[in-house]
């Protein structure tokens, strides 16, 4: 297993509970499709975490997410705080956006 293993499952952003993200680690890399969305189901099967790779440290991951509403992608990095959440950092014109994702109970 992996030690950054404990990114797998579903997860949501704590200010837009209503799009569920899956995370799985495929070939290396961690990638993300929306699989749940109550307010846009029409964006059910997009692909917003694209190629997260481990940092040295192997507590944080950089990659592109691909962010809808504006259609376009941005680079940004994340890292885990304990085991039911992380916390995205996207660089804007405006300085860091944090974007904290908690974990969903398995179903």
């Amino acid at each position: 297993m992996h030690a950054d293993a404990s990114l797998a499952g579903r997860w949501s952003a704590v200010d837009a509970p209503e799009a569920v993200v899956e995370l799985r680690e495929i070939d290396g890399l961690w990638q993300g499709h929306i699989v749940a969305h109550a307010t846009h189901p029409e964006r059910v099967g997009t692909h917003v975490f694209r190629d997260f790779a481990p940092l040295k440290d192997k507590s944080r991951w950089r990659g592109r997410l691909y962010v809808p509403r504006r259609n376009r992608e941005v680079d940004a990095e994340l890292g885990l705080e304990g085991d039911r959440r992380f916390i995205t950092r996207v660089g804007t014109l405006l300085g860091e956006r944090r974007i904290e994702w908690q974990r969903l109970a398995a179903e």
